[in-house]
């Protein structure tokens, strides 16, 4: 955490680094490199300087430990005093209220965690000493990766329709994540879910391994109507009642390189098509990228 000298040892607990001078005159924040990514710890707006910023630390350790121990187990966090971030995050960053049931000093104690949100798909739940208060997030449901032949994509138009040929499979699973659109680690990331009747989904058995969603660059995506708290979402508490994903649905091609954004290509209904489920196309949302991924294609 903090070294308050050069000549003191560096004890858990104390061992903020301190590479910004006396005095901001902005609200600060301390931050930390994890093995989960940058990690931002909000303080009390009435905290100034990096001396009450390790004071502060120094009275906190214990809950500091707690922290550390569960983002990055068996290793020390150095933090550094940082301007703190403004009311909104980042794409594909959560930040956490802290609910302290005690004073640790005349400041409180921090008073916020912002971290990545897509790390903590792999993460167990936090220990409750941390008293972290997380919102409720958007999250959507990958359904099925697969490719298309060229001809299929000439012949994307309103009312056709695509079998998701992962429906098929009698143990169907859909992967519940962040939108895609958060962040870039968000299609590798997620929450194993078990397909059920009626277009609803429920916590997979653990006697059932996890199935990857397919390695195709054309992803069936199904947006939650409603935002899922955080707990259910990353995998630390079970659904409780089966989700019920809006009717729609949305087809994306995706550049496993990276060079190139996600395109939406098209959306629709999803329907019921003997064993399995297929999208009926109602909406076109880049015909010009379809044209130009069917030529590209038809050379490959």
């Amino acid at each position: 955490m903090l070294s308050p000298a050069p000549q003191a040892p560096a004890a858990r607990g104390e061992r903020l680094h301190e590479p910004a001078a006396e005095g901001h005159a902005t609200r600060l924040s301390l931050a930390a490199d994890s093995p989960s990514g940058p990690v931002q710890l909000l303080l009390p707006p009435e905290l100034h300087s990096p001396a009450q910023a390790a004071l502060l630390l120094h009275r906190a350790a214990t809950w500091l430990d707690a922290l550390e121990d569960w983002l990055a187990p068996g290793e020390l966090l150095h933090w550094a005093p940082a301007e703190a971030a403004g009311p909104g995050t980042a794409p594909g960053r959560l930040r956490a209220a802290i609910a302290w049931g005690h004073r640790t000093d005349e400041f409180g104690g921090p008073q916020g965690l912002e971290l990545e949100a897509a790390p903590l798909f792999q993460r167990p739940a936090p220990p409750p000493l941390l008293g972290l208060q997380w919102p409720a997030l958007a999250a959507e449901l990958l359904l099925g990766r697969q490719d298309l032949p060229p001809e299929d994509l000439a012949g994307l138009a309103l009312g056709s329709v695509l079998l998701i040929e992962a429906s098929f499979c009698s143990d169907w699973q859909a992967w519940l994540r962040l939108p895609a659109a958060c962040t870039a680690m968000a299609p590798t990331w997620g929450r194993s879910l078990c397909a059920g009747s009626e277009a609803s989904w429920f916590d997979r058995p653990s006697g059932l391994a996890a199935r990857a969603p397919g390695s195709g660059v054309l992803e069936f995506r199904q947006a939650l109507a409603e935002p899922l708290p955080a707990e259910r979402l990353f995998g630390w508490a079970p659904l409780a009642t089966a989700l019920l994903p809006s009717t729609l649905i949305s087809l994306w091609w995706v550049d496993r390189s990276g060079q190139q954004p996600d395109c939406e290509l098209a959306r629709g209904e999803r329907l019921a098509w003997g064993r399995g489920q297929a999208l009926r196309v109602t909406e076109l949302c880049a015909p010009e990228r379809c044209a130009q991924l069917q030529a590209e294609r038809a050379w490959t």
